[in-house]
């Protein structure tokens, strides 16, 4: 009984009997075991990835599902700790994982948020070496702004590289 964490009693005892009817919510310790593609292991490893409070836990997560991120509830987590997770760690995890999904145009969004409005550098240049890879005329300006006006030296530093590389001639219409 010590291991569980009881909530939510809504009837214990009747006086008059004698008899107890207890309605509660327990929580315990419970071990699963199984393939990471199993749907419940990896609803709970989602559940991790967006809502556990521990940042080691999180990016361990998104490592354990680094290979699943085809499967849109896997995705979504990643695309979600993208944008939202406070640890810079854990973001730059999610963006590999999501990477080697695919490219479309929602991860090309997600790493131009990223690159535009991330408070870490390293998450920014991170999403330049990704974009680099996938410069079109949507990610072209933002790459050529950023290299004038970015916060930091090395991000503009890296946009500048890559505006070099590509040159202007390919995107300007």
């Amino acid at each position: 009984m010590d291991s569980l964490r009881i909530s939510g009693v809504s009837r214990v005892a009747d006086a008059k009997t004698g008899e107890a009817r207890i309605r509660l919510d327990a929580e315990r310790r419970v071990t699963m075991e199984g393939s990471l593609d199993d749907p419940r292991i990896q609803q709970i490893l989602v559940y991790a990835v967006k809502s556990y409070d521990n940042a080691g836990i999180r990016r361990d997560t998104v490592d354990a599902l680094r290979g699943r991120s085809e499967k849109p509830p896997v995705r979504e987590a990643m695309v979600y700790a993208m944008r939202h997770d406070p640890n810079a760690g854990v973001r730059l995890a999610a963006m590999k994982a999501v990477q080697e999904a695919g490219w479309d145009p929602v991860v090309r969004q997600v790493f131009l948020d990223a690159l535009q409005r991330d408070t870490n550098p390293g998450v920014r240049v991170a999403a330049v070496d990704m974009l680099s890879k996938h410069t079109d005329e949507a990610v072209f300006p933002v790459l050529k702004r950023l290299a004038a006006d970015d916060p930091s030296a090395y991000v503009r530093m890296r946009c500048a590289g890559v505006v070099h590389r590509l040159g202007e001639d390919d995107f300007e219409k």
